[in-house]
């Protein structure tokens, strides 16, 4: 039986990091895009300063987490990135257009990466800073 609770802790923690470098490049890319977009197509270069820094800041969480053992850290990094952007992108577009909405990928992002005993409070504490 301990040999099984092992096996499971080590997949887990796999799966955990595979999933944390994928949020990671997500938001490596989509950042990079969206920066462009604002720059060539909006001239926003105010909003399109604050996507390159969140390329720059997944970019130096993906290459901080070449080492497994910095997983807790790098999980609780990566989830504050995620928060700081859906935070920023609600006070930019001023809680118009169902901006608001784009709160509810924290919980799903946040609980892959840190488990579920963190999450619930993460929506609500964030929803009433923004």
């Amino acid at each position: 039986m301990l040999n099984r609770e092992l096996i499971y802790a080590e997949q887990s923690l796999f799966h955990q990091s595979q999933l944390l470098r994928a949020v990671l490049k997500i938001i490596a890319i989509f950042s990079v895009l969206i920066g462009s977009i604002n720059v060539f197509l909006f001239n926003s270069y105010d909003t399109a300063l604050f996507n390159y820094v969140s390329f720059i800041v997944a970019l130096f969480l993906l290459f901080y987490f070449k080492d497994p053992s910095r997983l807790k850290l790098t999980s609780w990094l990566a989830c504050a990135a995620v928060i700081f952007n859906v935070m920023v992108f609600i006070h930019i577009a001023r809680g118009q257009n169902y901006s608001v909405l784009w709160i509810m990928i924290i919980p799903p992002s946040c609980s892959s990466c840190l488990g579920a005993k963190w999450v619930p409070g993460l929506p609500v504490h964030c929803f009433c800073m923004s």
